[in-house]
């Protein structure tokens, strides 16, 4: 995980969690990590979270993860070695 952001995606007062990252440049002894498009992750209440799946939450990002920034309703995704990514505010229905 190289990015992290917190925003109350279903409007229940508690924010879900959004997690990215990857590596391609790894040793190749140890191969890369690119397993990820990005997570949602569902605040079900303090301190336990649900896992969405990319179809499930609508974030599906190719790349390097590298930070997140919201601007108004636009989740602004900053990639390694590549251009700004920007997805519309989603409302997952959980």
């Amino acid at each position: 995980v190289y990015a992290m952001a917190a925003k109350d995606l279903d409007n229940d007062g508690l924010p879900e969690l959004i997690i990215g990252g990857n590596l391609s440049r790894a040793k190749p002894e140890t191969g890369i990590y690119m397993g990820s498009y990005g997570w949602v992750l569902q605040n079900l209440n303090a301190g336990n979270f649900n896992a969405l799946w990319p179809l499930e939450s609508g974030l599906v990002v190719n790349g390097e993860i590298r930070s997140f920034h919201w601007a108004d309703k636009l989740l602004l995704i900053g990639k390694n070695n590549d251009q700004l990514q920007a997805f519309e505010l989603f409302k997952p229905e959980f």
